[in-house]
Formats: C-alpha cells, structure tokens, sequence
C-alpha cells in the first residue's frame, strides 16, 4: 500500500532528521560560528536544499520531487517511505555534509528522454552553483551518475583515514582508484543497486574488453566479511555477464571466503585492507 507525501512533509522530515547535526555543518562552513552555542536553531530552508543537492544516496525520483519547486508530491510505499529516512539519517554522517564539501560534481549528458547508461558521454565535470540546480533546463542537463567527491585527495592530505570512511565513501574512493588506472566508471547509486556498487570497463591491448563489477564493503575493525558476501558477489557477476566479481573492503575475509576466490580465481577477485592501502599509494605516488 502507498501513501501521497507533499514535498512540503518530505522537507519537514529531512529538516527533522538533519537538526542533530547541523550545528556541527555551520560550524565547518563558517568559521566565526560559535563552537559551543547552547542553542541551535532548526536548519533554514537553504541549508535543507544544501542536503538534497549533497546527498547523493536519495531516490532520483525523490530528488526530481524535493528539487522541484513546484512538485506537489509523490506515491511512496511505506518501505520506500523508511529507505528515505535511513538514506537521510546515513548521509548527515557522511563527512561530505559533516565537514561542509562543496556540491557534487556532475556528468554532463545530451538532451535526451531515452537515456540509457551506456548512452553516457564522457564529458569533462562541471561544477554547478545551488541556484543553477534549481533550474529545470539545468536539470534535464545532469545526470548524477558519477559523483566523484575527491575521497582519494582527502587520503592524501590526511583529512580522513580508511578505518573513518562512511560506506558510500569507500564506493567513492574505489570508483577514483579505478578511474586513475584508466577504466570507465559507473558508480551505482548507493542502495538497491543490485549487488553492483561500481561497474568498471575497460579495453585490453590483444585481449578486447573486460568488464569488472566491483563491490565494496565497509567493515568495523575486526569484523571480516563472510563467504554470504562472496556467493552474492558470484552471482551478481554471473547475472551481470562480467569477467570479474572483485570484492573490496576496509578489513579482512573469512577463511571460507578467500577458499571460494581462490577457486573461482578467473572469475573472483578481492582487495583486503592491506592490498587496498598498496592500491592507493601506488595511484597517489604514480608508482
């Protein structure tokens, strides 16, 4: 069953569920707000379209409605309802809303309303200003698929470290690592993306194209990722006809999870802490 929810309701949720946090947004973007204020007033209206332009989790059918300024709404079913929630109450932890980033960088697209992934052109990024988003001809312009927001040069100046990154940043950092060593990225969306967080193509000299799915998986210190993960990886790159399922996470495998690589080596791969570390010294050093 589905309810109608205004997009006025929508915002108020989003106003709710950001107030925790926002003293700690003005206090990254200004830097003569008060760190210790005893009261925090609830988030503008303009600091509420700040998060729906920054959280690049949210549904894009719910993004098109909270962008819209004249959207009335739209039919959400209750689990759609509680994945928007979480979505929103995930991103105020997200570095990118804690520590005052700027809007993400979007790929540019043709005009088009038959628009298939693989229509993507590689086009240079652009930065676009709030008021610029809200434009509807700006709008039909973008297309957030690969919203890169420089995880990798944060690594580099030490603003964030591996064992810190928010799930979705890791996604981020994989997607950078992979497009630096020359494949075409396409990030996924976040949630619901099928098993599939990024999709990496790239052609071979005298071996053609190779396509990799690639799924990344933040994991506390200590708690490895299981040989479960490593089924539904298989399947997703059976599913998906790529050459290779890669795992990538911040810890370790299990025993039983490196035992299936090992024997679906052609058709498995993996990246444990230690070898993603490598990974990204060799793409910040050039090595």
């Amino acid at each position: 069953m589905s309810d109608f929810y205004t997009s006025a309701y929508l915002r108020d949720e989003i106003t709710r569920l950001i107030y925790p946090t926002i003293h700690w947004r003005r206090v990254a973007l200004d830097d003569n707000y008060p760190l210790n204020a005893e009261y925090h007033s609830p988030p503008t209206s303009n600091e509420v379209d700040d998060f729906i332009f920054n959280c690049l989790s949210l549904e894009a059918e719910i993004f098109d409605v909270l962008a819209d300024p004249d959207s009335s709404g739209i039919e959400l079913a209750e689990e759609q309802f509680s994945d928007f929630q979480e979505e929103v109450s995930g991103w105020t932890d997200t570095r990118m809303w804690l520590g005052g980033d700027d809007v993400p960088r979007l790929i540019l697209i043709p005009n088009s309303d038959n628009i298939s992934n693989t229509d993507i052109i590689h086009a240079e990024q652009e930065r676009y200003e709030q008021l610029d988003l809200l434009s509807e001809q700006t709008r039909r312009q973008i297309f957030p698929l690969s919203p890169f927001l420089g995880v990798l040069e944060k690594l580099r100046e030490r603003k964030i470290d591996l064992g810190g990154l928010h799930w979705r940043e890791l996604e981020e950092l994989v997607a950078e690592l992979l497009e630096k060593d020359g494949y075409d990225v396409q990030l996924g969306k976040g949630r619901k993306d099928g098993g599939a967080d990024i999709i990496a193509t790239k052609e071979i000299e005298n071996i053609g194209f190779i396509k990799g799915v690639w799924q990344a998986k933040k994991r506390e210190s200590g708690k490895p990722v299981g040989i479960g993960v490593i089924r539904e990886l298989a399947d997703t790159r059976q599913e998906m006809k790529a050459s290779k399922g890669i795992i990538v996470t911040t810890t370790f495998l299990t025993r039983d999870a490196i035992a299936r690589i090992t024997r679906d080596k052609y058709i498995l791969g993996k990246v444990e802490r230690p070898e993603l570390e490598r990974w990204i010294d060799r793409v910040l050093m050039g090595r």
